[in-house]
């Protein structure tokens, strides 16, 4: 019994020595255990930084149920309207935004910059860079600089710019081979494009400008610029009442490519200098028809160019931008296979300063480029 009895009171002691033991474990160890949390104390600001940010920032989307906004359309059942409301019924059912209403009032991407002004309620709308730039700093279509503030989400949806065909009886009438020439020599140039307030017609005013012309000069010439429809000025070049069409358009554009297989006519490329004047003076870019994209073309033109850009409200919420910039660039190629002309949309160029044509970034789509290592 004695034996049992001093067996139990041994195994107690080592099991208090053990006990006692374990726990001087963690105050040996104390200093590693204290000392390793300090890393993250000093690491825990870094998301913060709102100069980056990372996927796991923004991995949760917050609820934009009651949210309600306004992406101003062109006429309704033209491409760019259709357009319009395919983006907004992804930004419903994608991004969760409420209500996306489209109202068809927009002027047209040369004018859009003016939606942005104080109270016409508009959060979105399709804009040229060139046209968003031009408007802020000097006033566009006879109108004051825009007192709205705006900022881009995204740009070059399309691959368009200033396509010029001259007809080659004029060309071999005055043995030149250039519009440079055309205009150095001051010859009676007939030029036709879409009417006034259209971005074909505001190509025309800026392309004679570069050249140190006008319209006015072009009359005394015995020129001058007339203004119709497309399929007008097919009929007037036709005619020999043109002798240049210009239209800021594609180079999958059936009316280019109606007159390409039906007259005879150049495609003409213009020359450096003039395509710079746009880009430096105009903040269009460079924009090109690949070779053979119409009969008779046989080398690829490089051309003026100002695609389509999403611009929306600097007021407007940067977490809201940040989710439909995210939307709308993960989901482009669903919106391509409903709109091949969306084929020429380059996500990573778009955010890019020379696709800006000097205007900014929204903060929110900012945000989102910077996520993806799109932008610094």
């Amino acid at each position: 019994m004695k034996k049992r009895l001093f067996a139990v009171m041994i195994a107690i002691v080592i099991l208090l020595t053990v006990t006692a033991c374990g726990s001087q474990a963690p105050a040996q160890s104390a200093p590693a255990n204290t000392a390793a949390p300090a890393p993250a104390a000093t690491e825990a600001p870094a998301p913060a930084d709102t100069s980056a940010s990372t996927p796991a920032e923004s991995a949760t989307k917050p609820d934009f149920s009651d949210v309600s906004i306004v992406f101003a359309g062109d006429a309704v059942g033209s491409s760019s309207y259709n357009i319009i409301i395919e983006m907004s019924k992804t930004l419903e059912e994608k991004a969760g935004i409420g209500n996306v209403d489209v109202p068809s009032i927009s002027p047209g991407s040369l004018g859009a910059p003016y939606l942005f002004e104080d109270g016409t309620g508009v959060s979105l709308a399709f804009t040229y860079p060139s046209s968003a730039k031009i408007a802020r700093e000097k006033g566009i279509l006879g109108n004051p600089p825009v007192n709205g503030s705006y900022s881009a989400i995204t740009t070059g949806l399309n691959n368009v710019g200033a396509v010029v065909v001259v007809r080659n009886a004029f060309l071999e009438k005055y043995n030149v081979s250039t519009v440079e020439e055309i205009i150095e020599k001051q010859l009676p140039l007939r030029i036709g494009c879409s009417p006034i307030g259209s971005n074909d017609a505001q190509c025309v005013f800026y392309l004679l400008e570069a050249l140190n012309c006008s319209p006015e000069k072009l009359a005394e010439w015995g020129g001058g610029v007339s203004y119709g429809s497309g399929a007008e000025n097919q009929a007037l070049l036709a005619d020999g009442q043109i002798d240049m069409y210009v239209d800021h358009t594609s180079y999958n554009s059936s009316t280019m490519s109606e007159i390409a297989m039906t007259q005879d006519v150049t495609f003409m490329q213009l020359a450096d200098e003039t395509i710079q004047w746009f880009i430096t003076e105009q903040g269009y870019q460079i924009n090109n028809i690949p070779a053979g994209s119409f009969k008779g073309q046989d080398k690829e033109i490089l051309m003026p160019g100002t695609p389509d850009g999403i611009f929306c409200r600097d007021d407007l919420d940067e977490e809201l931008v940040y989710w439909i910039t995210k939307t709308l660039c993960e989901n482009r190629d669903e919106l391509v296979a409903v709109y091949s002309t969306l084929d020429a949309w380059d996500i990573e160029l778009g955010c890019r300063p020379e696709r800006l044509g000097g205007n900014p970034l929204h903060p929110g789509a900012a945000r989102y480029y910077r996520e993806m290592g799109y932008i610094d």
